[in-house]
Parts: structure tokens; sequence; C-alpha cells
């Protein structure tokens, strides 16, 4: 859990227990998943997942420090 999921807790809907942050890194992996950013995740001409999900929640951590 990274700092900023205990400072924006979201209310639990239905099984899911999500932060702001999880919501934020949603947005931001559909922007990655359409657009050129997809292409810095990339290695040998394969899309490297675990690239395109922390790149997500990079994002997400940006945007969450940039709301302070």
């Amino acid at each position: 859990m990274s700092q900023h999921d205990r400072y924006h807790p979201l209310p639990s809907i239905g099984l899911l227990d999500m932060t702001l942050r999880d919501v934020f890194a949603a947005a931001a992996l559909q922007g990655i998943l359409q657009s050129s950013l997809l292409s810095h995740c990339q290695t040998g001409g394969k899309t490297d997942q675990d690239k395109v999900a922390k790149n997500a929640y990079l994002l997400a951590t940006a945007m969450l420090t940039a709301r302070e």
C-alpha cells in the first residue's frame, strides 16, 4: 500500500476495495493503452505488462501529488 492510499480511500464498491490512487491508475492505464506511451513499455516488440502497470501507478501517484 502506498502512502497515498491511506489518505484517499474510496467507499467500497461491491467486492472492490479501491483507493483514489487505484482509480487514477485505472484511468492512466486506459490512456497508456490507447496512446504512443505503450511503445515505451515494449521489449523486443512485446509489451511488458509489468512496466505498463508500474507506469500507470507512477502517473497515479503524480496525480495525487499534484492535488496537494
